[in-house]
């Protein structure tokens, strides 16, 4: 009894009435009985047998057919009693008492021979649950075929395994096609050669050799889908779609036993086409076009229609970015270069801001895209933040977006991506001007500004038309006096300059001269021309001669540095 208790291979069966001696065969062995369930215990190797039965039986097939079972089987055999009707309510009864006889993580075989002709119906739907739910694993499903003899009268054993397989393969499949769980099917295709593409199968090596590369493709396909990589998703799906090529035509689909294998592995095939890349390109040299753009797009429609809003959501981010990039010869050509990306979010970002108070000065197209990206990112912001806000997360953000549509209608409008705004009026210089305007002398002679904003002290507010006039400078010029050492002065001065600021196309930030407090103003000044979009650089002015000869004679030109020129 102890053995019973222990073992965990169940045979599920239906029994009959009026029950006929038949001869089975199995491979090249017979067996003769009453019964399918005893002929197949016998016909069965012996590391292959059932430990226990579990047959349906009606109250007159209980009393009539059970009896011989249990005799005639030396293992423990258990009736689940089963009503002769097929309403609703006794289906499911009948799925219910067998279910509960069976324990999670069991090995189960079946025999579909006898009993009524819905039973089959009601066996497979109990595999599917108890695979699918309870970890059950389905070892075969053995069909006696008494309606087609073999040449000597026998009744042939037919393995249906392969039936409930095919379920399995079609679920995968779906789900890959779909885009619902890619990793369904890379499981599925790694599980399959694991349990039947061994070794020791009797399957030509080539065919091993290419189902193992389709196996592997699908898993790294999968792995790059969840993160949501595009360009990546795009070389492994052209990777894929080779790998299936070459299996479909070069290798032995028969012999891998998978019904319907190139039918199933074309769906894969064309699943994949949509993300493609063309085979062999390398991501340093892709080329970004239109078709790149709209190839992403496919990507992140996919990726709502499966339920991944974070990454469809965070794919959109960047499918903007690489959409005005297209529009700008500089980011073009270097669409996944880490600064560039940088350069053309800045100048959306300043789009954006900008819009929030001056909407009346930008043309519709401009309101429009600053608004997607305000959309964007609040959304991205809720989704990677995973709701972590006092405020309640809404099914906004869990939905397919409206801007979504209104986004794809724009994508091949070339005139609409553009984020620059503003500008128009050439470079301007922004410096403080200290107890030595040498400094500031030097940059005005070597920067030549459309205007000079000058940040002076109530000491050296003075001295500016001097400077001027020596430097031989003839633009535009705005003199903002502070305290010297006022931090306070110099935020004022800031949040006053926005509209000058944006007038300009550059601004160089001279980072010499003045006290601590005016050098932090031209500071905040710089960051927030950044903010609003414009070009921001910083130059350093070196004078090597002694304070004191800077002082008898301040107005001799010194050197500039431009810093990111240098490097720094």
């Amino acid at each position: 009894m102890d053995r019973y208790i222990m073992d965990n291979r169940v045979l599920l069966t239906a029994l009959g009435l009026n029950p006929k001696e038949t001869t089975y065969t199995l491979g090249n062995r017979t067996c003769k009985s009453l019964l399918s369930p005893v002929a197949l215990y016998n016909l069965l190797p012996e590391d292959e047998r059932f430990d226990r039965v579990l047959a349906l039986c009606t109250e007159e097939v209980l009393e009539k057919t059970f009896p011989l079972l249990r005799e005639e089987l030396p293992v423990m055999c258990e009736p689940t009693r089963v009503h002769s009707g097929v309403s609703a309510g006794d289906l499911q009864a009948t799925l219910h008492n067998m279910l509960e006889k069976i324990p999670e993580k069991a090995e189960l075989i079946l025999d579909v021979t006898h009993g009524f002709r819905h039973y089959p119906f009601l066996f497979f739907t109990a595999c599917l649950y108890l695979k699918a739910l309870k970890d059950v694993k389905i070892k075969k499903i053995w069909y006696g075929r008494l309606d087609a003899k073999n040449p000597d009268g026998a009744t042939p054993f037919i393995d249906l395994s392969i039936l409930l397989e095919m379920i399995d393969w079609f679920r995968v499949v779906q789900s890959f096609r779909d885009m619902s769980n890619p990793k369904a099917l890379a499981d599925k295709l790694l599980a399959y050669k694991r349990d039947v593409i061994k070794p020791d199968t009797n399957i030509p090596p080539s065919t091993k050799k290419k189902y193992s590369a389709v196996s592997s493709a699908a898993k790294e396909f999968a792995e790059l889908f969840g993160i949501g990589l595009p360009v990546e998703i795009g070389m492994a799906s052209a990777d894929l779609q080779r790998l299936i090529e070459e299996l479909r035509v070069e290798g032995d689909l028969s012999a891998i036993k998978i019904l319907l294998a190139e039918d199933l592995l074309l769906e894969i095939e064309n699943a994949a086409e949509r993300f493609r890349l063309p085979e062999g390109v390398e991501k340093k040299d892709l080329i970004l076009d239109i078709g790149e753009i709209h190839r992403q797009e496919k990507l992140i429609d996919a990726y709502f229609e499966a339920g991944y809003h974070n990454n469809a959501i965070g794919l959109i981010r960047e499918l903007i970015i690489s959409r005005l990039m297209l529009e700008d010869e500089d980011g073009r050509n270097s669409w996944l270069d880490k600064s560039q990306r940088e350069k053309i979010e800045r100048c959306i970002g300043a789009l954006m801001d900008y819009s929030k108070k001056n909407s009346a000065d930008l043309t519709k197209d401009r309101k429009e895209l600053a608004g997607i990206w305000s959309s964007v990112i609040d959304a991205r912001n809720k989704l990677h933040h995973y709701g972590m806000t006092k405020d309640i997360v809404s099914d906004k953000q869990i939905g397919i977006p409206k801007w979504w549509d209104d986004l794809k209608q724009r994508l091949d409008d070339n005139s609409f991506w553009d984020c620059g705004f503003g500008g128009g009026s050439g470079r301007l210089l922004i410096s403080a001007l200290g107890l030595h305007p040498g400094f500031l002398y030097t940059a005005l002679r070597n920067v030549n500004p459309e205007l000079c904003l000058v940040i002076a002290s109530h000491e050296t507010v003075g001295r500016w038309d001097e400077l001027a006039r020596m430097a031989s400078y003839s633009g535009d010029f705005d003199v903002k006096e502070m305290d010297a050492h006022s931090f306070d002065d110099g935020k004022t001065i800031v949040v006053n300059s926005g509209e000058l600021l944006v007038r300009f196309d550059e601004v160089v930030c001279n980072l010499t001269g003045g006290t601590a407090a005016m050098q932090y103003a031209v500071i905040q000044l710089a960051r927030r021309a950044e903010r609003l979009g414009r070009n921001v650089r910083w130059i350093a002015v070196i004078d090597n001669r002694s304070i004191e000869e800077q002082n008898l004679n301040p107005y001799v030109e010194g050197e500039v540095v431009f810093l990111e020129d240098a490097g720094i």
